[in-house]
């Protein structure tokens, strides 16, 4: 049988599918999907209409077509794909930061149905956080270092100590303050009942899930954008592996926007996805209208929560006596509760008291242990920025 160019209405042709991902020609596009195909680890053989024969039918298929042309389109900004001078060990935060606003801005033109099912991904909220964030986190760090070393006139040896005391006290706090609710959502990646729901709509349950593949990467706050798309991919892929080898494809005349409408939208829940959008326009809002203290300044605020009137600081000083009086009174009331207690009561309060606090440590343990053990790339990376730093105020010439 002669190859036809699609079996659905709806599908993509490769022509189509060139035009699609902005390449020249369909080597070009051959060449670019065996690059995305090795660096996401998508099958390509789930592009075929018969996954046995080598060279075969091509497909692909509504479902996922779009996100596929999007990966395509994108991969040569992609900071993990390049090679030679600016190789991935070579990124910077700008790199980053201009990858991801690539990424945010070419889901936005995908069709409604589409980007809905992205927006339904966690990642694409951090992905939007990271473009807010990563130039002003640089400047940040950028003056606190060398405000501590002018300002404060200490040697680079003390910014260290304060840095390795000061972050590994909060490290511990942290960790210690979230033990409780990390022990609630034992077994969850994401703490989110709706969101645990959406495993039922993007990965069918009779399904076998890799649960390393998709379930963690489509749940994954903390998960590359363009990763998480990937494993969408594969997951729609999966969908329709059935309906294509069987040759049972239902509605095969259906346009492509009346199958988006009557079969994509399932995939996303309307009531999460308005609110995702809502979540989003409003934090990026507010975030970009965020304001260092040096900006802060120069619009003539004050700034130090000391600049206030003597009204105001009355009232300031009555809500802190308050305040105090309410804690003074809660303190009491705890010491007398204390008191009260007989030797056996008191036993038994330090033994679980005690205990919570050693296995929390012992938690806090493996935790760290856990770090190294996952972070080795990253400790390599992080030694590299330190010594460019250091060497950068110590090497003067």
């Amino acid at each position: 049988m002669a190859k036809l160019e699609k079996r659905r209405e709806a599908d993509f042709t490769k022509k189509e599918m060139i035009e699609l991902s902005g390449c020249s020609s369909a080597q070009d596009f051959d060449y670019k999907m065996k690059n995305i195909s090795k660096y996401y680890d998508i099958d390509l053989n789930l592009l075929k209409i018969d996954s046995e024969i080598k060279g075969g039918e091509s497909f692909y298929p509504a479902e996922c077509g779009e996100l596929i042309a999007l990966l395509v389109r994108c991969f040569r900004e992609n900071p993990g794909a390049r090679t030679g001078a600016t190789a991935p060990d070579r990124t910077t935060a700008s790199d980053v930061k201009e990858y991801y606003t690539l990424l945010c801005d070419e889901v936005e033109k995908l069709s409604p149905e589409i980007k809905d099912m992205v927006y339904m991904l966690p990642s694409h909220f951090t992905t939007k956080r990271v473009t807010v964030w990563t130039d002003r986190v640089v400047t940040t760090l950028v003056q606190f270092m060398l405000h501590y070393i002018k300002e404060i006139n200490e040697d680079m040896g003390a910014l260290l100590q304060r840095i390795s005391v000061d972050v590994d006290k909060y490290n511990y706090n942290m960790f210690f303050n979230q033990y409780f609710v990390k022990m609630a959502q034992t077994g969850n990646i994401y703490p989110d009942s709706e969101l645990s729901d959406l495993i039922n709509i993007i990965c069918n349950q009779s399904m076998e899930i890799d649960e390393d593949d998709y379930e963690k990467k489509l749940m994954m706050q903390n998960c590359s954008l363009d990763r998480a798309i990937a494993a969408l991919i594969k997951k729609l892929l999966n969908d329709v592996s059935d309906y294509k080898d069987n040759m049972k494809f239902e509605d095969t005349q259906i346009s492509r926007e009346d199958y988006y409408k009557e079969y994509i939208s399932r995939y996303s829940s309307v009531g999460r996805v308005m609110q995702n959008r809502e979540t989003l326009k409003r934090y990026v809002n507010g975030a970009l209208g965020w304001k260092n203290c040096e900006q802060r300044v120069l619009d003539g605020d004050r700034v130090d929560p000391r600049a206030i009137s003597t009204e105001e600081e009355i009232d300031k000083i009555e809500k802190l006596i308050d305040e105090m009086e309410y804690n003074i009174k809660n303190a009491k009331e705890r010491l007398a509760e204390l008191k009260a207690m007989n030797m056996n009561e008191r036993e038994e309060e330090d033994s679980i008291h005690l205990q919570m606090i050693d296995r929390i440590n012992e938690e806090y343990v493996k935790h760290c242990s856990i770090n190294r053990s996952d972070s080795c790339n990253l400790e390599k990376i992080v030694d590299k920025f330190v010594g460019r730093v250091l060497w950068e105020f110590l090497d003067k010439k």
